[in-house]
């Protein structure tokens, strides 16, 4: 991490301590902040279906689904013996 970027953090989370609004001491770091934004999503993987695919197999395959199951039943379980009406 940048040197100048740690110390403006620092510098903020100081101000906040003390009640004073971050936002009106960003400066000329803002410029700083905007770039770094920039360049990460410039490097995100853009594929959602793939990641998507993924992630519901791996939801299968550790068995979170049952997990999911079995606490929808309970919860609905329990939701119906506790209201009155």
């Amino acid at each position: 991490m940048d040197t100048v970027m740690l110390a403006w953090m620092l510098g903020n989370l100081d101000l906040v301590h003390q009640g004073v609004s971050h936002w009106a001491t960003i400066g000329p770091d803002l410029w700083h902040l905007s770039t770094d934004g920039l360049v990460l999503a410039q490097n995100t993987d853009a594929d959602l279906v793939a990641q998507a695919q993924q992630a519901w197999k791996t939801f299968i395959e550790t068995g979170q689904v049952w997990a999911f199951l079995i606490g929808l039943i309970i919860g609905y379980a329990f939701r119906t013996f506790t209201t009155y009406g």
